[in-house]
């Protein structure tokens, strides 16, 4: 009766072992996701921020061509 007894609690230590590894498996598996996910954001807003860039810079050379185009011809048209 005695070695039984050992054995079930030696099984219920392992069971308890796998389930704690079970667990730290699974935080980490949880953890790569958020950081997957903050990488995500962290790209879109990269993507968000070199779309401005380019906004600016087409809105700079409208600026500029019309700011050309609205001065007098060096004739004095």
């Amino acid at each position: 009766m005695l070695i039984v007894e050992e054995w079930l609690n030696d099984q219920l230590a392992s069971d308890r072992a796998k389930l704690d590894r079970a667990k730290l498996d699974r935080a980490k598996l949880d953890r790569a996701k958020l950081d997957r996910a903050k990488l995500d954001r962290a790209k879109l807003d990269r993507a968000k921020l070199d779309r401005a860039k380019l906004d600016v810079r087409r809105d700079s050379i409208r600026c500029s061509g019309s700011r050309l185009d609205s001065r007098p011809s060096s004739d004095g048209r």
